[in-house]
């Protein structure tokens, strides 16, 4: 099993899953370890802007690439799009708390200690939506 923790230096748990420079990668079985680049952190300003005005989709879809053997990742902030692509390809995911080292974050992992971000069934996400819109409606009447 393989776990990606991002990473932008190596050693702390990255604040931002789909802007941190690197993926920190463990193989549970083997004991080795990778740090992958995250492509879309090295490329030119003008490529970042552009991929920007596409939308975060582009950014999920690359980052799925990189990490396509990966079973776990271990983050302490995803974005909704990138946790819609992430558990779409099969992937787990937990929260660590934020400023962390990665081997605490591993320890906590391995302990039972981190939270797992369940995916919604898609009805009751469609639930959600139309009770806030009913809300927003309502606020604009008043």
């Amino acid at each position: 099993m393989k776990i990606s923790i991002p990473t932008d230096d190596g050693e702390h748990v990255s604040e931002a899953f789909g802007h941190a420079r690197y993926f920190w990668i463990l193989d549970t079985d083997t004991h080795e370890t990778d740090l992958r680049n995250n492509i879309e952190m090295h490329n030119t300003h003008e490529h970042m802007h552009s991929i920007h005005d596409h939308g975060r989709h582009k950014r999920a879809e690359i980052i799925a690439e990189i990490l396509k053997d990966v079973e776990i990742i271990i983050t302490s902030h995803i974005g909704k799009p990138m946790i819609d692509k992430m558990l779409s390809e099969g992937k787990v995911i937990y929260i660590a708390p934020k400023k962390i080292k990665i081997s605490d974050a591993l320890s906590l992992y391995f302990n039972g200690q981190l939270r797992k971000i369940k995916q919604e069934p898609l009805i009751w996400q469609k639930y959600l939506f139309s009770v806030a819109h009913s809300l927003v409606l309502q606020r604009r009447s008043t």
